[in-house]
């Protein structure tokens, strides 16, 4: 079997031989984690269906760590937890996509503790991520006239536009072609570039921090987002049908690589939020490897300590834990 992808450089195109991967299954008894993020030694993980919300796990032992925390509204709870950045070894930020707010906590041994949280004003985004000190970058999913990827302060106020919108974007209406254009935005360790992969396209673009572009991969067959808009009162909001495409599913990062889940599948196939399909770029962009997986994947996260990129698999129709070496 052969698959084809290209990366667009001035016109040049990579044509990779995927690699077939056997998975090595580490826990089974995995409930419905999701945002699975490497910290340390040990896998951060949260899940809105458990009692508690935030979990620590060390894949070497099996054991979890820590179990704490909850989504609801009152003092120290999320509502509406969508990404994790992990700022240093002991240092996370954890965003509430609901109430905008972004919560930064440390790791202290193997108890977890909340610092602080920044509110977001007059703002709707998605994946905010530190830059520097005193700066966030952030995916705008309010008006496509702020940009695509935009700047906001450490006081949560917007600082401007860093990335517009696709200048071929399909004509919808403003709300939903930035709802259509949702990606998953991840920064480099160390800085200086960041990564978006969108959902609903082929689209994945690599950026430096100033905002200029360095390169762009589509498969052989790109595709766009595509959407029905639909009335819900006086709103129109954006709906999805058989047509709807699913492209990058989920997106990790190292130091030399970024690891994408891509899909390509449309809603009226089966299952087509997992795959079994990993592509392994470099940050200059060019794709370097790409792998077929023996189980289907739904969420992935590199641990530079252990060398091993970490997932969330279907079993049986059962989540587990499993992992794959990079060499």
């Amino acid at each position: 079997m052969v698959t084809l992808f290209s990366c667009t450089n001035g016109g040049t195109k990579f044509e990779k031989d995927p690699t077939l991967v056997k998975l090595k299954i580490i826990d089974t008894t995995f409930f419905q984690p999701s945002r699975l993020t490497s910290l340390n030694n040990s896998l951060l993980f949260l899940d809105n269906d458990e009692e508690f919300l935030i979990h620590l796990y060390n894949p070497s032992t099996k054991k979890r760590l820590f179990d704490g925390y909850h989504v609801g509204r009152g003092p120290n709870e999320i509502l509406g937890p969508s990404s994790v950045q992990v700022i240093q070894q002991d240092t996370f930020w954890i965003h509430d996509f609901v109430l905008q707010l972004f919560y930064k906590f440390s790791l202290n041994g193997d108890s977890i503790k909340m610092l602080e949280k920044l509110k977001f004003k007059s703002l709707r985004i998605l994946y905010p991520n530190f830059i520097s000190d005193s700066t966030l970058i952030a995916l705008n999913i309010l008006e496509s006239s702020k940009g695509w990827v935009i700047k906001i302060d450490t006081k949560g106020d917007y600082l401007g536009q860093l990335v517009s919108f696709p200048a071929n974007k399909p004509d919808y209406p403003d709300n939903i072609l930035t709802e259509s254009y949702q990606a998953k935005l991840l920064v480099k360790p160390g800085g200086g570039k960041f990564v978006l992969a969108c959902r609903y396209s082929d689209l994945l673009s690599i950026y430096d921090t100033r905002g200029v572009l360095v390169n762009t991969y589509r498969t052989k067959y790109p595709f766009d987002p595509t959407m029905k808009v639909t009335t819900v009162g006086q709103d129109l909001v954006m709906g999805q049908d058989d047509d709807t495409m699913i492209g990058f599913t989920d997106i990790s990062v190292s130091r030399n690589s970024i690891f994408a889940v891509f899909s390509g599948k449309s809603r009226k196939e089966p299952n087509p939020t997992s795959s079994n399909t990993i592509l392994q770029f470099d940050w200059d962009g060019k794709l370097i490897n790409s792998f077929i997986t023996n189980l289907p994947i739904l969420n992935i996260c590199w641990s530079e300590n252990d060398n091993t990129l970490y997932m969330i698999a279907l079993k049986n129709g059962n989540n587990c834990l499993a992992q794959m070496s990079i060499k």
